[in-house]
């Protein structure tokens, strides 16, 4: 089915998802298919979109809503939701220090910079590779004819003041 459903169809649709989410005991709606089953999940829409627009009482419901989410998702286990929650937690650090990469030591990245941050990513478990993107990134930035190394070979860095 290619067509976008009718009114009609989407009001059908919509009373028969209401009616198996409410029968459901974990609020997740399973539909058999000829492989892997389908699950549905509620996932609400918030009015206000932000957390600081959001009431305490709104922001910690919407907790509640990810933690179930992340326990349907991991398996169910508490050993399983609290790895899911250390991985995405692992990734955000990740991405704030990639951030401060990028912004911060843009143009002061000097041999002490690249060991200082070799070292904070070690702190934070980053892989060579995600290393070594985010060294290149820098390094690419402050002047597009510096040669891209590879990462942590600690040579001191020649900028020519010739052009």
């Amino acid at each position: 089915m290619k067509a976008p459903l009718h009114a009609d169809e989407q009001q059908y649709q919509s009373a028969l998802n209401r009616a198996s989410l409410k029968a459901s005991k974990d609020t997740t709606i399973r539909c058999k298919t000829r492989g892997q089953p389908l699950y549905f999940i509620h996932i609400p829409k918030p009015r206000k979109p932000t957390a600081a627009t959001a009431s305490s009482t709104v922001v910690r419901r919407r907790s509640k809503n990810l933690t179930k989410a992340r326990a349907n998702l991991s398996g169910g286990s508490e050993i399983d939701k609290e790895l899911q929650l250390a991985d995405e937690l692992r990734r955000r650090v990740r991405k704030v220090f990639s951030d401060i990469c990028d912004s911060v030591l843009r143009n002061t990245m000097r041999q002490t910079d690249n060991i200082a941050l070799h070292a904070a990513a070690d702190d934070i478990g980053s892989n060579f590779k995600s290393l070594n993107e985010m060294y290149s990134r820098v390094h690419c930035s402050i002047s597009h004819k510096l040669p891209v190394k590879k990462a942590f070979n600690y040579q001191p860095i020649k900028l020519s003041t010739t052009s």
